[in-house]
């Protein structure tokens, strides 16, 4: 009964992204030989509806081509709690089933290991028990920190025994992103100094993953955390934005000059997500004045020479972006 939870790990393989509604599935059932029905493994349930969860990797196959990898995940299932019968005698069968819903061109596998008993956990979560945070503005192509509060102690010790599974909505790209590690968290969480450096690591990479999210819109961010035989997930939905980006232009309705002094109308053709909009502009016309206006008044630059033109826009939500704009006197 200490050590009543059969627990394995497992990833799931696939050479394909996911066609349309049609799933390859992996199942694991676990009977005692008595029992009509065997018991599914519910953390065992795995499909290509979601492949790209968290972090997957490409490998090389010998046949030239490339198939994916999930991350090792973890099954459990508390075998005293589902077979209330059973005595330590008693055998156990673990059936692993691989389906494929298409055509034998999609063979779906899934590489099993580390099968072992370990002791249940000491408090069961309840209903809101998984929990994580992130910044109040994501933006498209820029790095967002999850941070899990599901642990009660956030240190190395307290935590051991706990795996999480991250599953960032963009599963249906081609080339989706993986995370990585850390979270960007600073400072970091506090761990422990006497484990090995790989464990600590991976240790980030699971519980503070970073993400880049590489096209604006709503994403549905599930993470799924377990300890031991007791799993809860918590679900967010994310706005990502389009980032701002700056660009000064010369008024296209006004000729441009190309000798000194030079009087130039410049504008502002800058971009913006709606949700986040533009809140302040800072012209520096390189030495000849600046302004704070979105479209300044007219500059006039008394000298030959190429200057360098910068415009700093700030959002509302605090971003800032600059960029560059020349100017050639003769």
């Amino acid at each position: 009964a200490a050590a009543s939870v059969l627990e394995f790990d497992y990833v799931f393989l696939y050479s394909e992204p996911p066609a349309g509604v049609v799933l390859d599935a992996m199942t694991a059932t676990v009977s005692d030989g008595t029992t009509t029905v065997p018991v599914e493994v519910e953390s065992a349930r795995a499909d290509v509806s979601s492949p790209y969860a968290g972090s997957s990797a490409r490998y090389p196959t010998i046949d030239g081509g490339i198939t994916r990898a999930t991350p090792v995940r973890t099954a459990s299932l508390n075998l005293e709690n589902t077979f209330p019968d059973a005595d330590r005698d008693t055998r156990y069968t673990l059936t692993i089933r691989l389906t494929n819903a298409e055509n034998e061109f999609r063979s779906p596998r899934a590489y099993v290991d580390h099968i072992r008993f370990t002791q249940p956990a000491e408090e069961p979560f309840t209903a809101s028990t998984a929990s994580f945070s992130v910044p109040e503005t994501i933006v498209a192509g820029e790095s967002v920190s999850f941070l899990d509060e599901t642990c009660p102690n956030p240190s190395f010790g307290g935590c051991q025994g706990w795996s999480w599974r991250w599953d960032f909505d963009t599963h249906t790209l081609l080339t989706p992103p993986t995370a990585s590690g850390a979270g960007g968290l600073t400072p970091p969480p506090p761990l422990d100094p006497d484990a090995p450096e790989d464990v600590l690591r991976a240790r980030l990479v699971e519980q503070y993953p970073s993400y880049v999210f590489p096209e604006a819109g709503d994403y549905a961010v599930t993470m799924l955390a377990r300890n031991a035989d007791q799993e809860d997930d918590a679900e967010m939905t994310l706005q990502v934005l389009e980032a701002a980006v700056a660009i000064p232009a010369f008024d296209p309705d006004v000729p441009l000059p190309t000798t000194a002094p030079a009087p130039i109308t410049f504008v502002d053709q800058s971009t913006a997500d709606d949700r986040d909009p533009i809140v302040e502009w800072f012209w520096d016309f390189a030495g000849w004045g600046t302004s704070s206006l979105q479209d300044p008044d007219e500059v006039t630059i008394g000298q030959a020479g190429t200057w360098v033109v910068r415009l700093t826009i700030t959002t509302q939500s605090g971003r800032s972006d600059t960029q560059t704009l020349e100017v050639v006197l003769d």
